[in-house]
C-alpha cells in the first residue's frame, strides 16, 4: 500500500476525483484554491487519503457549500441494483434497503461499508458481539486466533474519519445483511452512481461470467498463483480461492480503497477457520509500474500462473497520467485502458501461464486497437474467444471473453460464437490487415474466401480510386431542411436513403456552402459524371451509382474507381452481390463499411466479357420494376458464383449466412 512519510495511505489524483465525485480538472482547481494539498507539496506524490476523506466529510456536512454542487450528489442518488448481483430476490430487497438508507442519510460510503463489514464479521463469529462497539471506540480485543481479521479491520479503521463515532453509522451494525457471496460488493455497487461507473469504465461482472472463467481455467492453471490486477470487491478472487481452497495463492490489486477493503473482508469471511491476511493491495496497477511497489515491496515478487479480470474499458486519464502511460507502455498508442492492463498483465504472467479477460468486442477488428492485437500476437498466443453473449445489461458495447496463453507456440483458436463452436488457425491473425481477429471466419468459411482471393486480382488502393467522405455539417438541424425553400437548396443523400442499386425519394435538402460546414470534400467529386455511393453505418455493403451529381452526407460516402478497363457499374454489382457480402461479414464483422474494408477486397482481373455481363445486368436492375429486379439480382449472383467456381451446395451455404 502506498504510504506517506507519516504512515498514512496516499491516493492518486484519479482516485481522489472518484472519492469526491468530481472531475480531474476540478481536483486541480481545488488544489489551486487551497481546498486540498498534494502530499508533501509534490504533485506526483498524490494526496493523503485522510485529507481527501476529511474534505469529503466537510462537503457532505455543508461546511463548504461552495463545493457541494461539484461533489457527488449523494442524497439525490438513485439505487441501481441489477438482478445479477444477487443470489435471490430477498437478498436484493435487503441490499437495496441498506443502500437506500446510506444514500438518504448522506452517510460516507467507506465508513458505511466498514460498519457493514463488522456486521458480517460479527455474524460469522470472527468478531465477538460485545467487542464491536468498543473496538470502534479504539479498544483492541482478542480476535480468538484470527490475527488476519484484526489486521484487516484495523488497517481499514485507521484511514477512516472521526465519523466512526457518529451514532447514525452504528445503526448499520444491526441491519440484516444476507450472508451470501459478495453481498458487500453488491451493496457497494448499488450505492455507486451509474454515471460514476461509466466514467471509471468499470462495471460489476455477473457471477455466471466469473464462475465460468474460473471453472474452465482452474483445471489446468488452478494449482498455482492467481492475480486479478483490478479486483474490485473480489469476485474473481473469491471464485478462485473457493474452488482451490488456497486463499494464500490469491492476489488482488485495485485503485479503489473501499473496494480493496471489502475484498479483504470477503476473503476472510470465505475462510472463517483460517488465520491469514489477504494478499490484496490498494494500488494503481498501471501508474506504479514497478512490481515491488504494486505488492508493497514484497521481498519475493510472484509471477502468476493465472490472471483473470474484467479491466476498465474507456477509462478517462488526466494529462499527467497519459504522459506516464505513454512512457511505461510505448506499445500502446490508442490510450485504451484495457490495452494497458493486457500488456501489464502479460508481463506479470509466468511462461506458459494464462490470461482470461472480459473485453469489448471492438478489440477484434477496430483499427484503433490494432496496437494491442499486434502486441498479443508478438508476445503470446490467443487460445480461446467466446462471443455472442450479453454480459452487461446496461452497457451498449457487446463483450467477449478472451483467453491468452503466454507462449509463442502456434495453436488453433477455439471460437464460441453465438452458439457455434469451431477452431481457426491463430496464424491467420498475423497475416490479416491490421492483425484483425476475424473470428467469424470458420475453417470452412476461410476456404471459400480463400478461393476468391486466389484469383488474379487488384485492389482499390488510393492510386486506384478517388475516395470521398460525405458532408459533415457540424449541425444538421441548422443546415438541413425537409423542404426545398428556394433554388439555392438541393437534395442531399443520407445513408438511410440508399438501397442496393438505387435511392429512395430524397427528403432532405441543403444549400451547398462548404465554408459553413465542419468538413467537406471538393465539389468536383460530388459532381462527377458517375460515382458510387455506399451506406456507411451498415453490417453489409449497400451500393448504388449516381450520375446526377448529388450531394451526400457523411452517412453516405463516395468512391470513384480508377482502374482502366473496369466499368463503374461492375463494382456496383460486385459489392452488392451475395458472395462479396459474405466475404465482408466474415472478414470484417463490422457495423460500419470502412474505406479500409473496401480497399482489402479483391477486384478480379478478367476478360472484358465478364465485366460487360455484370454491367449489363446492373443497368437492367436499375431500370426495371421490383418483380424483374429480383430475378435479375439472382442472375447477377449466379454470374459471380460461376466466375469463382462455387457449386450449388456452396451457394446455398453462403446465401443462408448472408440472409441471416
Amino acid at each position: 500500500m502506498k504510504m506517506n512519510s507519516i504512515g498514512g495511505e496516499v491516493v492518486s489524483s484519479t482516485e481522489t476525483a472518484r472519492i469526491l465525485g468530481i472531475s480531474l480538472s476540478s481536483v486541480r482547481n481545488w488544489v489551486k484554491h487551497g481546498f486540498i494539498e498534494h502530499n508533501g507539496g509534490f504533485e506526483n506524490r498524490g494526496f493523503a487519503l485522510s485529507d481527501v476523506l476529511a474534505l469529503k466529510g466537510r462537503i457532505e456536512r455543508g461546511e463548504l457549500e461552495r463545493l457541494s454542487s461539484r461533489a457527488n450528489k449523494i442524497k439525490s442518488s438513485r439505487v441501481f441494483s441489477p438482478d445479477e448481483l444477487f443470489g435471490s430476490n430477498e437478498s436484493k430487497i435487503y441490499a437495496e434497503k441498506i443502500a437506500s438508507h446510506i444514500i438518504q442519510e448522506g452517510l460516507e460510503t467507506s465508513v458505511s461499508m466498514f460498519m457493514l463489514s463488522l456486521n458480517l464479521l460479527k455474524k460469522s463469529g470472527l468478531l465477538m458481539r460485545h467487542n464491536v462497539e468498543s473496538f470502534i471506540k479504539g479498544r483492541v480485543h482478542n480476535f480468538r486466533g484470527h490475527g488476519g481479521v484484526l489486521k484487516a479491520v484495523q488497517a481499514w479503521k485507521k484511514i477512516l474519519s472521526h465519523e466512526l463515532l457518529d451514532a447514525r453509522y452504528h445503526d448499520l451494525l444491526h441491519f440484516h445483511v444476507p450472508q451470501e457471496g459478495n453481498i458487500l460488493g453488491a451493496i457497494y455497487q448499488s450505492i455507486l452512481q451509474e454515471g460514476e461507473k461509466s466514467k471509471l469504465g468499470s462495471y460489476y461482472t455477473p457471477e455466471f461470467v466469473v464462475e465460468s472463467i474460473i471453472e474452465r481455467t482452474c483445471e489446468q492453471w488452478g494449482h498455482g498463483t492467481f492475480l486479478d490486477p483490478c479486483c474490485g470487491t473480489g469476485q474473481f478472487l473469491l471464485s478462485f480461492a473457493g474452488r482451490t481452497g488456497k486463499p494464500e495463492n490469491v492476489y488482488g490489486i485495485d485503485i479503489d480503497h473501499v473496494a480493496v477493503n471489502i475484498a479483504r473482508v470477503n476473503l476472510l469471511l470465505k475462510f472463517p477457520n483460517r488465520d491469514f491476511y489477504p494478499n490484496i493491495y490498494c494500488n494503481d496497477s498501471l501508474q506504479n509500474y514497478n512490481d515491488s511497489q504494486l505488492f508493497c515491496n514484497l521481498d519475493l515478487l510472484p509471477k502468476f500462473d493465472l490472471i483473470a479480470t474484467n479491466p476498465p474499458w474507456g477509462y478517462h486519464y488526466g494529462a499527467r497520467e497519459k504522459k506516464n502511460l505513454e512512457y511505461f507502455f510505448p506499445e500502446i498508442s490508442s490510450g485504451e485502458s484495457f490495452s494497458f492492463f493486457l500488456v501489464k498483465s502479460l508481463s506479470m504472467l509466468k511462461r506458459g501461464g494464462l490470461l482470461s479477460f472480459v473485453l469489448p468486442e471492438s478489440i477484434l477488428n477496430v483499427k484503433l486497437h490494432g496496437d494491442i492485437r499486434r502486441f498479443i500476437l508478438e508476445n503470446a498466443s490467443v487460445k480461446r474467444i467466446e462471443t455472442g453473449k450479453k454480459i452487461f445489461k446496461k452497457v451498449f458495447s457487446p463483450a467477449l471473453i478472451m483467453d491468452i496463453e503466454k507462449t509463442l507456440e502456434p495453436c488453433d483458436v477455439e471460437i464460441l460464437n453465438s452458439g457455434r463452436v469451431y477452431k481457426i488457425s491463430g496464424k491467420r491473425f498475423q497475416k490479416n490487415s491490421q492483425n484483425i481477429f476475424d473470428i467469424d471466419l470458420s475453417k470452412k468459411d476461410e476456404s471459400l474466401v480463400q478461393r476468391v482471393f486466389e484469383k488474379n486480382h487488384v485492389t482499390l488502393t488510393n492510386e486506384n480510386a478517388i475516395w470521398g467522405l460525405g458532408i459533415v455539417t457540424g449541425n444538421n438541424k441548422k443546415y438541413l431542411s425537409s423542404e426545398c425553400f428556394d433554388s439555392s437548396r438541393e437534395p442531399v443523400v443520407r445513408g438511410r436513403d440508399i438501397f442496393p442499386f438505387g435511392l429512395k425519394d430524397l427528403k432532405s435538402y441543403i444549400e451547398f456552402a462548404p465554408e459553413n460546414f465542419q468538413q467537406c470534400i471538393a465539389e468536383d467529386i460530388f459532381r462527377s459524371p458517375v460515382k458510387l455511393i455506399y451506406k456507411y453505418i451498415s453490417n453489409r455493403m449497400i451500393f448504388t451509382s449516381d450520375s446526377e451529381g448529388l450531394l451526400t452526407l457523411n452517412s453516405a460516402n463516395i468512391v470513384i474507381p480508377q482502374i482502366q478497363g473496369i466499368p463503374i457499374y461492375f463494382y456496383e454489382g460486385l459489392f452488392n452481390s451475395e458472395l462479396y457480402n459474405f466475404i465482408f461479414s466474415k472478414k470484417f464483422s463490422s457495423v460500419k463499411v470502412l474505406k479500409g474494408h473496401l480497399q482489402a477486397l479483391p477486384i478480379p482481373v478478367s476478360a472484358d466479357s465478364f465485366y460487360g455481363e455484370i454491367e449489363s445486368l446492373v443497368l437492367k436492375i436499375k431500370s426495371n420494376g421490383e418483380r424483374e429486379r429480383v430475378e435479375l439480382i439472382d442472375s447477377l449472383n449466379d454470374l459471380v458464383y460461376d466466375f469463382y467456381g462455387f457449386p450449388q451446395k456452396e451457394r446455398e451455404y453462403v446465401r443462408s449466412l448472408v440472409k441471416n
